[in-house]
């Protein structure tokens, strides 16, 4: 029976890694226990990026009852792979959410305004009058009874 492993990551905040006079790192990080292969896994390695990351270490794999077992390269592999951001990060100073919002104005701003080409001076009851003179000949006060009757035919 294979044995569930808890990963303990290391997780470094910021844009990148910043050092001290000693070598120390200065970014704020922490450590995440998280079950190996998961959803909760899945999800957390998917989502680095979008969550401030900028690096992230095996600090040790534990099984479920606390021993220490050996660091798989299965699972220093896959930590890798996720954490090798690419061109997944949004440009400096902007989030997903501003990119998101710029794009939707980019798209308003393309559309047609079709108001444009509205003569609302069709929906007064003489510029009905004018447009349908057939039906102008019954002799109608309001405009209301003359759409009525248009929407009779």
């Amino acid at each position: 029976m294979a044995t569930k492993r808890i990963v303990h990551l290391r997780i470094f905040k910021g844009g990148e890694l910043n050092y001290d006079s000693q070598g120390n790192v200065k970014n704020k990080n922490q450590l995440v226990k998280l079950p190996y292969g998961s959803a909760e896994w899945r999800n957390y390695l998917t989502h680095l990026a979008a969550n401030g990351i900028s690096t992230v270490q095996v600090a040790g794999v534990f099984t479920v009852d606390g021993k220490k077992a050996k660091t798989f390269k299965d699972i220093v592999t896959a930590v890798e792979k996720a954490s090798d951001f690419g061109d997944k990060k949004a440009p400096a100073g902007k989030s997903p959410l501003q990119l998101e919002n710029e794009k939707l104005k980019a798209q308003l701003e393309d559309q047609d305004d079709s108001d444009d080409d509205i003569d609302y001076d069709d929906f007064t009851l003489s510029g009905l009058e004018k447009k349908y003179p057939e039906v102008a000949k019954k002799g109608f006060t309001s405009r209301e009874d003359f759409i009525a009757e248009l929407t009779k035919q």
